[in-house]
């Protein structure tokens, strides 16, 4: 499935476009260096469950969502 080959960065990056938020000031407000949004953005880093959650909690939704996806990214 070609949805499974999209790093889950992805979408996070595009969610932060779409509310016109920049990676710098989304790692400050869930407390993350701006590298590390960076890098996810950018598909150098998995997302972690407990970055799953500052996501869900920031942006709102579910953050088995965010975990389901870097799995399928994982496994594909």
């Amino acid at each position: 499935d070609q949805l499974n080959d999209i790093h889950p960065g992805a979408a996070l990056k595009l969610a932060l476009q779409n509310e016109g938020i920049s990676q710098n000031k989304f790692s400050q407000h869930i407390g993350v260096g701006a590298a590390y949004v960076s890098d996810i953005c950018n598909a150098k880093r998995s997302i972690s469950p407990m970055m799953a959650l500052k996501i869900s909690r920031a942006l709102g939704g579910d953050p088995e969502i965010w975990i389901q996806m870097q799995s399928a990214y994982d496994l594909a």
